[in-house]
């Protein structure tokens, strides 16, 4: 359970994307500026290899955050995996450069 205080930053500066089944919120390359916060729904995270065939990470569901997109982000690089949602989802997007200050401020 996040604090309470952690909880108002993140309505603070979260924004809400609802998102359909087949939607992309990460592509293979590109820099990442925000985490997703699945609050609905369910978010497929795979790697594509060069044939064009797909290896599954993880699915992301109510309550998760990807952690995938917060280690990329720490280390400046771009993102190594895809991000789908497999059905219609509500997420929210909370911006990379807040997170090191709440790890430290938060223990949740």
């Amino acid at each position: 359970m996040l604090e309470l205080p952690l909880l108002e930053e993140l309505d603070k500066v979260g924004k809400i994307r609802h998102v359909q089944a087949g939607d992309e919120l990460i592509k293979t390359g590109q820099y990442i500026r925000s985490t997703i916060l699945v609050i609905s729904g369910r978010i497929k995270v795979f790697r594509e290899s060069e044939d064009g065939g797909e290896f599954l990470v993880y699915y992301l569901k109510s309550g998760n955050a990807c952690a995938i997109s917060m280690i990329c982000a720490m280390k400046s690089d771009t993102s190594e995996v895809s991000a789908i949602a497999t059905e219609d989802s509500e997420v929210l997007m909370v911006p990379l450069e807040l997170m090191d200050s709440w790890m430290m401020r938060y223990t949740s």
